[in-house]
């Protein structure tokens, strides 16, 4: 007998799979939320992050296994990170700015952002996907795009952070695993996916009418409180423990084997 993984079902359709084998489905950010249908026939488990996710989206199965996502099972050194990214001043304050998609961002002055941030003494990291590539002159010394995977850069820019400025983009599962403060401003043409996350006091809710002082104002809250009760509240309500998330893998492989 054989164990496939396979992320949101690629290459199952036309797969030559024995009668025996097992195939489970990793579950990559929010993808499932159109792909589960095309793949949840094939497959033997579908490991989503959690029920909240399943039963939110509808995507509600016996085969569903609520096992967490094993990339976020990982250990992060400061020091070994802050090298990686070239970042050499340990005592300095970061604001991570996740780059929003060139289609809304007419509506945002991402200058003036950098300009708030770099006010108030935090060194700005802009991040952004590959296939999103920022402008010339709204880059900065610290521009990073998809550097690795395992560990994901953005993961890691989010450790290394004292506030992540969002806009609307499912790097909110990530800031609230890393237990890190965000802001997000509202630009996208609809509703943002994983809403229920934002619903909690470790997030400012800004659009694009909000004012600069606005954004100061939510930038020191977040970075004078302790949000831990917070983040604990929605991981445990909405997410999962990430430390464990592989061992909870193979211990189900373990026992259907047995």
């Amino acid at each position: 007998e054989e164990i496939f993984f396979t992320i949101e079902g690629c290459r199952l359709p036309g797969k030559n799979l024995k009668q025996f084998n097992k195939v489970y489905s990793l579950s990559y950010m929010t993808d499932f939320i159109d792909s589960y249908k095309n793949y949840i026939d094939l497959v033997d488990y579908s490991i989503l992050p959690s029920f909240k996710f399943a039963e939110y989206y509808d995507r509600l199965s016996k085969k569903n296994l609520y096992l967490g996502s094993p990339k976020y099972d990982i250990v992060l050194n400061k020091e070994e990170t802050l090298r990686k990214y070239n970042l050499n001043n340990v005592n300095k304050k970061f604001a991570l700015v996740v780059f929003p998609k060139l289609r809304d961002l007419h509506q945002v002055n991402m200058k003036i952002i950098y300009s708030l941030l770099n006010s108030l003494g935090f060194e700005v990291i802009v991040k952004t996907r590959g296939k999103d590539p920022i402008p010339l002159s709204m880059q900065n010394d610290n521009t990073y795009s998809d550097f690795s995977w395992y560990p994901h850069s953005t993961m890691e820019l989010i450790f290394l952070s004292d506030i992540v400025i969002n806009f609307s983009s499912t790097v909110v599962k990530e800031c609230v695993m890393m237990k890190t403060p965000l802001i997000n401003i509202h630009i996208k043409p609809f509703t943002p996916h994983l809403e229920f996350l934002y619903d909690y006091e470790y997030c400012k809710k800004l659009d694009i009418n909000s004012q600069a002082e606005d954004f100061l104002s939510a930038v020191k809250e977040l970075t004078t409180k302790d949000y831990t009760s917070e983040f604990n509240a929605s991981i445990k309500e909405n997410l999962f423990e990430a430390q464990g998330t592989c061992e909870r893998i193979f211990q189900h492989i373990s026992n259907i084997k047995n």
